[in-house]
């Protein structure tokens, strides 16, 4: 590139130009813009602003000419406005006049260019002058030396451009335009030819003598240009063809020739010589390019090597191959074709003899062809496409299959294969078939015929093949791409073979049921009858094939849904049952039953519900299925019952087992509830002993456990239940230890025995453990309850009943926790109790509930000054509360508490 550059610079020098600031009248730049093809700008230096654009700038940059004239440069350039302002002021200076830079399209477009700018005068004022050039494709091309000619020829035209914008500013006449532009035409013509890399090595002679060359002629020659320069051609020749360059020098053909190269090192090569004719310093000289032609005759001889072999194969292979060339009437009809060549296996197969047809027109030697086929070799050549043809030839009076494909000009080739035989024998089985075709057609299943061999080899099939198995007829027919053995799930085939052995023994039709496995993978039940024949001393299968899949599917939804049950997936009584029975053999024994239920199930629905006690279930089912896996049979047999079968039962290892289950057990809680089990087990060890005994004896060994831990298991799972509430809400914590104080001292000021203020304590500790059950939106809740959230607020008294009427340690309080609501007037709830008939402690653990919860920070309020809250239990008197334990709790309690 740089050698382009200077080029140019030296073209320009040549010419004598001297490059300053020239003045310009506004009608002399109009008309030098507007009729030039350059992208030219005229651009204010200081600011950037575009002062004047051409017609060529408006197409080039897609925007109109008012809108490019309203525009700056910084909107045009991709550098920053910092940077081209300094690239503005180096042209300015005239320190740069060259620039490459990337421009912006009004279509988003980004293009590289060159610019060429100088300083002018208009009208007073400097500005810039710029040539733009789009060099986008010279970046990205890939063919360095085709870029080097646009950029030379392009340099050229703006030299052109320039020279002829400051001549035009010196007011050179039209005569000095002209003598440069020719100079420059000459010049541009010397360069282009000599740079074109792909012209190969150049010179430029007159009358033999080299005036100039390039690099690749002196890579060719082994001769530098400075030794080729000056130089007579002859000594780069071979001798022998001295006479014929000489020739070509006298007489100036530009008709290319081949010679003999002789290279400075003495080696000789083949040699082509194109010659052009061009001026030159006003004479015509000669351009002559050398092209190294050794690679290429390589190439020739390989070519023609290969053409041998292809030639040989064409002539040995098993069809009928030749070429042809269509014939076209003036409508562009093909109307005939010409043998151009046929190998031996075309010669045999349709008895036309090489010597008979080639060079002769079909129509001549067989006259009673039919036209399709020249329609069809007309498409092949005029669409270029290869063809597939299956047709009758009547005047060969046979079936062939043809692939016929373009080969050049009009000719093209086919390749025959007489199918006769194969026709005749389709149109027979076709005629054998069609019969049954209209039977089975409307058959919701596939007929078909195989051999009774391993592969159960199909040698016929019908249309709905692809709708059962996912293949065609095709594919599995003579087991071209599978077997219909290759279908069939393994297990099933020693089973079907052997049902088609003893159907042949029998003499009878076969029904079998077995799976296979489709093309995509999937697998579907098949119902099969079959008959098995004997013909031509080969045994053979006819019969018929149905999608039975739905209605497997179905029965084994069936069965499988009166064997397990719903929740747990676990096998159910039923399913227990009858695994007991087919277990009670000798060689099962030991065979140990163990009943195992889940302890407080009936509690844990009372507080949470019944898909929490489902959640319990289905946590204890898996962590049995777990502990007792590989080991036993499990089944859910009651709804909080479950039997574990274990044969060949070592009782070391059964006891293991459960030790196991119950150590994993005890870390189990389900809504803070520990979950614990009772298990009762028996053991058959002989036929002696009946199975139902032995069913009995377990359940009865798993009642008696249930017996001795039931009560203290569920007074722990209610300390737990009251524990969690505490840790939960801090609130409760604090709330539940003030108001039994407060009953306390009202049990200390009513004169209760001793064992009576202790329940009355333990009751007002105990009274809200129902809020366990509510939901934590609510029991938190910083305002006022909705009346949705209230009903759900008031049942914690049902709640909280139900769950300590569930142990004995904690039942006589439950009476309190449902009560401890209702109200003097009878408007309290959950009964609506009024009086008296409110159980002593409920009416005293309402008292300390309201004053506690009066005088407590709640999240919707702070807590009431005691006097204040002494007032609201004086108002309250006689309506919420009993009017004379409202007199104790205020004048004996809490005067001496505050």
């Amino acid at each position: 590139m740089k050698k382009v550059l200077v080029t140019i610079l030296l073209l320009i020098s040549f010419l004598q130009i001297g490059f300053t600031i020239y003045a310009i009248d506004d009608i002399d730049y109009e008309e030098l813009f507007d009729n030039h093809q350059s992208i030219m700008l005229i651009i204010n230096p200081i600011n950037g602003d575009i002062y004047y654009a051409n017609q060529a700038a408006v197409d080039f940059y897609g925007y109109p000419l008012e809108t490019l004239l309203e525009m700056n440069i910084d909107q045009i350039n991709t550098l920053t406005p910092e940077e081209i302002a300094e690239e503005r002021l180096k042209a300015l200076a005239e320190e740069r006049n060259f620039f490459i830079f990337e421009h912006r399209l009004a279509d988003g477009d980004i293009k590289t260019v060159y610019v060429y700018s100088y300083p002018v005068e208009i009208q007073g004022e400097t500005y810039l002058y710029s040539i733009v050039i789009d060099q986008t494709a010279f970046v990205i091309t890939q063919n360095r030396n085709k870029a080097l000619i646009i950029t030379i020829i392009t340099l050229m035209g703006v030299a052109v451009a320039v020279t002829s914008f400051l001549a035009f500013r010196n007011k050179k006449s039209k005569n000095e335009i002209s003598e440069i532009n020719k100079t420059l035409y000459e010049s541009e013509q010397r360069f282009k030819i000599l740079h074109d890399a792909s012209f190969g090595g150049l010179l430029i002679h007159d009358q033999g003598i080299i005036l100039d060359c390039n690099e690749e002629l002196s890579k060719i020659t082994g001769y530098s240009i400075d030794e080729l320069k000056g130089t007579y051609t002859l000594p780069l020749i071979d001798p022998k063809y001295h006479d014929i360059v000489i020739e070509h020098i006298k007489t100036g053909s530009e008709k290319p020739y081949e010679v003999i190269g002789l290279r400075k090192n003495g080696e000789v090569y083949p040699l082509k010589l194109e010659v052009r004719n061009i001026p030159y310093q006003g004479k015509q000289v000669r351009v002559v390019e050398f092209r190294d032609m050794t690679e290429v005759i390589k190439q020739r001889d390989a070519q023609k090597a290969l053409e041998n072999q292809w030639s040989k194969l064409i002539q040995e292979m098993p069809l009928g191959f030749n070429l042809r060339e269509i014939i076209f009437d003036e409508h562009g009809k093909g109307i005939d074709y010409k043998f151009i060549s046929i190998n031996d296996r075309y010669e045999a197969m349709t008895g036309l003899k090489r010597k008979d047809v080639i060079g002769k027109y079909v129509s001549e030697i067989l006259p009673d062809i039919e036209s399709s086929w020249f329609d069809a070799y007309s498409d092949v050549v005029k669409k270029q496409k290869t063809a597939v043809i299956e047709d009758y030839s009547r005047a060969l009076d046979k079936y062939y299959r043809v692939v016929s494909y373009p080969y050049k000009d009009n000719q093209f080739v086919v390749v025959a294969e007489d199918i006769t035989d194969r026709k005749n024998s389709e149109k027979e089985l076709i005629k054998k078939e069609q019969e049954k075709s209209r039977i089975i057609a409307n058959l919701p299943g596939v007929s078909y015929q195989c051999r009774f061999d391993e592969d159960w080899t199909m040698l016929y099939m019908s249309d709905r093949c692809k709708e059962l198995t996912g293949y065609d007829p095709s594919e599995i027919i003579e087991n071209k791409s599978v077997a219909f053995n290759d279908l069939i799930i393994p297990k099933y085939r020693e089973h079907i073979f052997k049902a088609y052995e003893e159907a042949k023994r029998l003499n009878q039709p076969c029904n079998l049921e077995y799976e296979i496995m489709k093309k995509d993978g999937s697998r579907i039940w098949i119902w099969e009858k079959g008959h098995v024949f004997k013909q031509d001393n080969q045994w053979y299968i006819e019969g018929f094939l149905m999608d039975i899949t739905e209605r497997k599917i179905s029965e084994q939804k069936i069965n499988y849904a009166s064997k397990h049950d719903v929740l747990t997936g676990l096998p159910n009584r039923t399913y227990f049952d009858t695994v007991i029975r087919r277990l009670d053999q000798d060689k099962y024994y030991p065979l140990s039953i163990s009943i195992i239920d889940i302890d407080g199930l009936k509690l844990i629905n009372d507080t949470y519900g019944h898909d929490v006690g489902d959640e319990a279930i289905l946590t204890f089912a898996n962590l049995l299925s777990t502990s007792c896996k590989g080991h036993s049979f499990i089944a859910r047999i009651g709804s909080d019952e479950f039997g574990v079968i274990f044969a060949k039962s070592d009782t070391e290892k059964f006891n293991d087992l459960k030790n196991k289950l119950f150590v994993e057990l005890a870390n189990i809680k389900i809504r803070d509830i520990p979950l614990s089990a009772s298990c009762g087990t028996a053991v058959k060890t002989s036929e002696s002993q009946h199975i139902e005994d032995v069913l009995i004896q377990a359940e009865n060994d798993m009642y008696a456990q249930k017996t001795l831990h039931n009560q203290s298991s569920r007074n722990q799972v209610i300390m737990a239940l009251f524990d969690s509430l505490k840790d939960k809400y801090e609130a409760e914590r604090n709330h539940s230890d003030r108001v039994s104080h407060y009953c306390l001292l009202m049990g200390e000021k009513l004169n209760l025995t001793q064992q009576e203020k202790l329940e009355l304590e333990f009751a007002g500790r105990m009274h809200d453990i129902g809020k366990i059950t509510i939901p934590d939106n609510i029991l938190k809740k910083p305002g006022k309850l909705t009346d949705e959230e209230w009903v759900i607020m008031k049942n914690h008294t049902i709640n909280g009943y139900q769950i300590l009427r569930s142990a004995d340690k904690y039942s006589n309080l439950a009476d309190y926790a449902l009560t401890h609501h209702e109200r003097w007037d009878g408007k309290g709830y959950p009964k609506g109790l009024s009086g008296e008939n409110i159980p002593l402690f409920s009416r005293i653990i309402g008292i300390a509930d309201a004053f506690e919860a009066m005088t407590s920070d709640r999240p919707y309020r702070k807590a009431m000054a005691i006097e204040d809250a002494i007032k609201e239990l004086h108002r309250c008197s006689e309506t919420q509360f009993d009017p004379d334990l409202i007199d104790v709790f205020i004048n004996q309690v809490l005067s001496a508490e505050y």
